[in-house]
């Protein structure tokens, strides 16, 4: 086919033709070749395959089977119906392992100025527009059209603190920049972090740790790297853990008192064909932005 195309590419006139009706028909021939070969190659697969419910049954009927169905498939007892199978994947997801939370109660002695249209805009334009919505349905790009036409609801909607799930999202952008202002202003982020921080990159890190090998190397010093990678690191980060954190900063203000309101009473929830299925969570950050900042 390549050679029939370099021919098709250096001819011209009534022989260029004639290789392109060729081309046609050998890209033709090579297609129904692919398909057979894709065929047979499957049939061979699940031939083989000795169990009934293997990789070949879950591939085709994934998309088809309700749930229900596949519960059945799973060998769970007939009495048991989606919820309560939703219910247990939760659990198992989510263990409890309960860590305290006490403090005293504080009386707030900061008060933040109330959310900008600039500071709800900055956020607008990081949005991601093809994340999916929460139960609510409202996505972010509903969002953004309505702050674009009438931004004066959002300014007054996020100045009461209400919580849903969108936009909840970017209520927690939007007090986590103030409260990484408050750690900036205060310099009470960690001198080695990177991550998650206002110019500040891994490449910077990268450049500090070859500063040390090289300063070791000119000392004649030893210098040793160990490089640690901890699994499932923000799945089961405890809440307690961050609220402990932000309690110690002894920033008593509305910002710092709404992430921890924010981190308590939080639920996760499953649709299931008899409900939603609900089971309070106490760790894992995918959503929880707040935490990217300890």
């Amino acid at each position: 086919m390549r050679a029939v195309q370099k021919r098709v590419n250096n001819t011209t006139g009534t022989e260029q033709t004639r290789y392109q009706l060729l081309f046609s028909r050998k890209q033709d021939l090579y297609k129904k070749l692919s398909l057979r070969a894709k065929r047979t190659s499957l049939k061979n697969f699940c031939t083989q395959t000795k169990n009934p419910y293997g990789i070949p049954y879950k591939d085709m009927v994934k998309d088809i089977l309700p749930p229900s169905e596949l519960f059945k498939i799973m060998d769970q007892p007939e009495e048991d119906d989606s919820q309560s199978f939703a219910n247990r994947i939760l659990q198992e997801l989510y263990p409890q392992i309960p860590i305290p939370f006490e403090r005293q109660p504080q009386n707030l002695t900061a008060r933040e100025e109330p959310f900008t249209k600039n500071e709800i805009a900055r956020i607008m334009q990081k949005v991601p527009i093809k994340k999916a919505p929460g139960f609510d349905g409202i996505d972010f790009i509903v969002l953004k059209t309505n702050f674009r036409t009438h931004p004066e609801i959002l300014i007054t909607f996020y100045n009461k603190f209400s919580l849903l799930p969108t936009l909840g999202k970017i209520l927690e952008k939007l007090l986590l920049e103030q409260l990484n202002h408050h750690l900036r202003r205060n310099n009470l982020q960690h001198p080695n972090q990177y991550g998650f921080r206002t110019n500040r990159s891994i490449e910077e890190a990268i450049l500090d740790l070859l500063d040390k090998i090289n300063s070791a190397k000119n000392s004649n010093q030893h210098a040793l790297m160990m490089s640690l990678d901890i699994k499932g690191a923000f799945d089961h980060l405890q809440y307690t853990s961050i609220k402990n954190s932000l309690d110690n900063l002894k920033y008593h203000s509305n910002t710092l008192e709404t992430h921890i309101d924010i981190l308590s009473n939080r639920k996760v929830a499953i649709n299931a064909s008899q409900g939603p299925a609900t089971w309070n969570v106490g760790n894992g950050c995918s959503h929880v932005v707040c935490a990217r900042v300890l």
